[in-house]
């Protein structure tokens, strides 16, 4: 998992910076109209292909730099980022000239490529008709061979752009006797003629973004015929797999944009002291994280397998989500501005109502999610996202995961949590195998390895629901290891390590903590009080109770320094307690991918009426929401992993961010498990209402999703005075 930049993608995003921040775009026009803004655009294509950047991922021989997908997409957060605007054939350079580039002939590259690539002829797409949107194999419009020419008739809808293109990627049924997919070819139409007639639909933004398209017998010559006649299906889905490859990330940008100017109108107006907005604002945050990540995770996914997974739908899903709610909030804290025509919070608030609709419907992405990646209503497993883990890290997880299964199978479980007992005899295999000391220094006794190797592992113990001390022991000693004294180090660590000693870690005030999980087995205590500082104690130096926590997976035990005994750990806030915090959501993204499976499987083996209840689109969509809130948890609590290894100055945010989405996961994933199972999954005798109970206490552990949304908004305010400083 390396998530920095090679020297040569840092060579080729300063390049790009520089050459931006020397080449602005003429400012953006007032007047003119719809047709003022596109000529705008249209110049500033113009530019950017004269300097060279129009379409750097086009390989050379066509015009462009073949650069990689990384590069590929750091064009695009940086085109973002510089705040210009989106090169007015978007749809020719995203879409018609990579789709050329696979299906054309050499003779419709040498004449299309390079005018798509200046902005001299604008592209626009022709798929969606009235009856077929999403389901794009239905569609009706027809093409008649007649000579060398088709003749085609039909209508088109939902057409961005057709009022100032050229030419049409127009898919038509040239076959009306074989099944509907195969009948379909793909065509270059050309749009100024008489046969085209364009018709704008006005938004309720007021612009004519898109239009409808009516043709009547349109001629379009055979050469212009892409792919071949029948085989439109795989050139669309060639088109279709590009609309979101590089769009994705420019769109990213742009959310963060919005909310740190949101951020910024907050602070302006003294809403980021009021606790609601502050949480609702921090919570937006999180989702902007979630979805560079996501957006990054599936460009690792092209490059390694060589095709996209899942993470598109996920991405464009949560992205038109978090949008929509952005720009709610906006009104709220804008204030009636906002809701007066003229403002640019208006129309963002306006034209986002639309993202749930365009690209793909959030109704028809859910069913992608639920039928393609999880496998509903067909029997197909789920497939799990990889984070660009090394050999090293797979062969820990994979040898984890083999380990306990057979060590930790749920009859065991649920044998030792009826009686309330801790297995020692798998602790003692995971002491002796090390796991224990995994991200101990050496040292002290430990691996020496990292907090990703030790988040694999409380991942892997969270989904087996493993009844051992492992994570509050490892929590203890991250924290010991950070910021305790040499002595206290001495003194502590080589037992951790080697897991003779169990640590066990919570939240105290006033030197008291109320539920410490593995506290009633524990020999060393750190108490985190609410400003962050810790306290070490010894057992010996300790009140004990055990309590009888609704999780009896791990014992329990409210713990308070007696007589004010005990050591202090560093000097105000504890530095290590982001490492914990890692490890925590670490194990909650676990229990989340068990509940997860667990449901998957239940609903497709489940029937009512004669039909697995997954395959109703109420429980199907549920489930897609259960695998987008695991894979929100998955992608921050990985990238803290990494930043508390790679970049630890920022790993106060990173864990922050990863708490509160993991244990809002946590809570929201294993309670629709339960729901799904119907009254099933209410019963003692399944094992989903372990997994409810551990992602409860571990969502609480350390504070809950609002008190690091809180955190979280904390950090934001900082950081916008001090850019407001400089």
């Amino acid at each position: 998992m390396d998530l920095t930049f090679s020297p040569q993608e840092i060579a080729f995003r300063d390049e790009l910076r520089g050459w931006l921040a020397n080449n602005q775009p003429d400012p953006e026009p007032t007047e003119g109209g719809e047709d003022a803004h596109y000529a705008w655009r249209r110049d500033w294509q113009r530019r950017l292909y004269d300097g060279g950047w129009a379409a750097p991922a086009w390989p050379a021989e066509y015009g462009g730099r073949g650069v990689s997908l990384t590069e590929s997409a750091i064009y695009f957060e940086e085109i973002g980022r510089a705040r210009v605007p989106m090169a007015a054939n978007v749809l020719g350079l995203l879409l018609g000239g990579p789709t050329l580039m696979v299906w054309g002939t050499d003779e419709q590259k040498e004449r299309y490529l390079t005018p798509i690539l200046s902005g001299e002829e604008i592209w626009c797409q022709g798929f969606s008709e009235p009856e077929a949107g999403s389901d794009l194999a239905s569609l009706k419009t027809k093409a008649v061979k007649d000579g060398d020419e088709w003749v085609v008739t039909g209508q088109k809808v939902w057409t961005s752009g057709a009022q100032y293109a050229k030419w049409c990627m127009l898919v038509a049924r040239t076959d009306g006797e074989v099944a509907k997919h195969k009948g379909l070819t793909y065509f270059l139409m050309d749009m100024e003629q008489d046969a085209v007639q364009v018709r704008p639909l006005r938004q309720i933004t007021g612009e004519a973004e898109f239009n409808e398209l009516f043709i009547e017998e349109a001629r379009i010559p055979d050469a212009n015929v892409v792919g071949g006649v029948g085989n439109g299906w795989k050139v669309a889905l060639t088109t279709l797999m590009n609309e979101r490859a590089g769009l994705g990330f420019a769109l990213q940008i742009r959310l963060r944009q919005l909310l740190d100017d949101l951020i910024a109108v907050a602070a302006e107006r003294g809403l980021l002291e009021d606790p609601l907005y502050a949480d609702a604002l921090a919570e937006l945050h999180i989702r902007c994280e979630s979805i560079r990540l996501l957006a990054w995770k599936g460009l690792t996914d092209v490059e390694r397998y060589g095709q996209p997974g899942p993470e598109g739908s996920l991405v464009k899903w949560l992205w038109s989500d978090t949008n929509q709610r952005l720009t709610q909030l906006a009104i709220d804290i804008v204030g009636p501005e906002a809701l007066t025509w003229g403002s640019s919070w208006t129309y963002e608030w306006l034209r986002a109502r639309g993202n749930t609709i365009e690209g793909g419907t959030t109704e028809v992405l859910k069913n992608i999610v639920a039928e393609r990646v999880l496998g509903l209503p067909r029997l197909k497993v789920a497939a799990e996202m990889d984070f660009g883990l090394t050999d090293d890290q797979r062969e820990i997880q994979r040898t984890a995961r083999e380990l306990l299964a057979e060590r930790a199978k749920p009859e065991r479980v649920r044998e030792h949590a009826e009686a309330a007992t801790n297995d020692d005899a798998l602790w003692g295999e995971l002491c002796e195998l090390g796991w224990p000391g995994i991200a101990i220094d050496e040292r002290f006794g430990g691996q020496g390895l990292g907090q990703i190797e030790l988040s694999i592992l409380c991942e892997e113990l969270g989904r087996s629901l493993a009844p051992v001390p492992f994570l509050p022991s490892v929590m203890a000693a991250a924290v010991i290891e950070q910021d305790g004294s040499e002595a206290q180090r001495e003194r502590w660590l080589g037992g951790l390590a080697a897991g003779e000693t169990v640590g066990a870690l919570g939240s105290a005030l006033d030197g008291t903590a109320e539920l410490v999980i593995g506290g009633a087995q524990a020999d060393v205590f750190v108490l985190i009080e609410p400003d962050g500082s810790g306290r070490l104690l010894a057992r010996e130096d300790a009140e004990v109770t055990p309590v009888s926590s609704v999780d009896p997976t791990r014992s329990t035990a409210s713990v308070s320094a007696a007589d004010g005994s005990g050591e202090a750990l560093g000097e105000g806030a504890c530095a290590g307690l982001g490492r914990a915090l890692v490890s925590v959501s670490s194990e909650l993204v676990g229990v989340c991918d068990r509940a997860l499976g667990m449901t998957v499987e239940y609903v497709k083996d489940r029937k009512q009426f004669g039909v697995p209840v997954g395959a109703y689109q109420a429980v199907s969509h549920r489930c897609a929401q259960m695998l987008l809130e695991t894979e929100q948890a998955r992608s921050t609590a990985a990238f803290a992993a990494w930043t508390a290894d790679s970049d630890p100055e920022q790993l106060a945010e990173a864990a922050a961010m990863a708490k509160a989405c993991a244990s809002s996961a946590g809570r929201e994933v294993t309670a629709t498990a339960i729901q799904l199972h119907g009254g099933i999954g209410f019963t003692w005798e399944a094992d989903l209402h372990w997994l409810y109970k551990r992602a409860q206490i571990d969502a609480a552990l350390l504070g809950g999703a609002k008190r690091h949304r809180a955190r979280l908004a904390g950090i934001l305010a900082e950081r916008l005075g001090a850019s407001a400083a400089v």
